[in-house]
């Protein structure tokens, strides 16, 4: 380009000093003549283009790592490849991380069957527990009107003892009158005869009744102590109801704890399995490959 334009402008030149040549003939007969560089037009080829020194650098580069350690197995590309998102770039020995993954999963299944047992345990007891003081609370309560029937009884019993008592005593004295009155004639044989066995008959029967009595009276007492039994045993599974649920919530969120971190665990291998393929995120091309922690 550079030399066409040098030509262009010496044949501009050259027709300027031509058109005005008649015109000045006159004036500059007499000057000097002057010398002038002519160079004749011709095609040239001609280099249109720069070069210059530098470094290319990649617009954007990125370093890939395993999240653990361990054996390389494969690289699976060389330096200068071009590759596409998705490829593999490299395999890691999974070997160890694979039985690891298998004892944790053993590890987090049985962690996850004690969970499910101690729930289970737990509910069986807190169920069982729950479904004993409710029979403790009837028979507490069937005790209560049982005892509160034998002591009406009783009142009515002693109630009744009492009138006995009276009329034996009423029929004593008539039987001590009728003694005297025999003595003197004035009272039949037959008659006291007939009158001594009402008065044992009806002293046997108050006897009969105050025994009664006193064996009502000591089921009384009994049914009282077992009553006082029921009670405490109520109490105690009441105790022992609050001391379930106290230990379900300790020992159900250790076996949580437990089981998720086993499953946690588990993940983690999987994870580390799952990334030992270690897979490109961009397209592009390999331009170093440095083994260790990164590629």
């Amino acid at each position: 380009m550079k030399a066409y334009l040098k030509i262009f402008i010496i044949l501009s030149l050259l027709t300027g000093l031509c058109a005005c040549g008649s015109s000045e003939e006159t004036e500059t007969a007499d000057a000097s003549a002057k010398i002038v560089k002519v160079q004749a037009v011709s095609e040239e080829s001609v280099s249109d283009g720069y070069s210059y020194l530098g470094i290319v650098k990649a617009k954007e580069t990125k370093n890939y790592s395993f999240l653990s350690s361990g054996k390389i197995e494969e690289i699976c590309v060389e330096k200068g490849q071009q590759f596409k998102a998705g490829d593999v770039l490299a395999r890691l020995d999974t070997t160890t991380m694979e039985y690891n993954a298998s004892i944790g999963q053993n590890t987090q299944a049985q962690a996850e069957a004690v969970l499910q047992k101690t729930i289970s345990t737990y509910d069986t007891n807190i169920s069982n527990t729950i479904s004993g003081i409710e029979t403790l609370e009837k028979s507490i309560a069937a005790g209560e009107k049982g005892i509160e029937a034998l002591e009406l009884g009783l009142a009515a019993e002693q109630q009744n003892i009492d009138a006995a008592q009276t009329s034996l005593d009423t029929l004593y004295s008539n039987l001590n009158a009728a003694r005297e009155l025999n003595e003197v004639g004035g009272y039949s044989d037959l008659d006291l005869d007939a009158m001594e066995s009402q008065y044992k008959t009806s002293s046997a029967e108050l006897e009969a009744a105050k025994a009664a009595h006193e064996g009502n009276k000591a089921a009384l007492e009994s049914q009282k102590a077992e009553l006082e039994a029921l009670k405490a045993r109520k109490t105690e599974a009441e105790t022992t109801l609050e001391n379930l649920c106290t230990s379900k919530a300790k020992d159900v969120a250790a076996t949580q704890a437990d089981a998720a971190s086993a499953s946690l665990s588990t993940d983690i291998i999987n994870k580390n399995i799952s990334d030992a393929h270690k897979r490109c995120s961009l397209n592009g091309g390999q331009r170093r490959l440095r083994y260790g922690a990164s590629l």
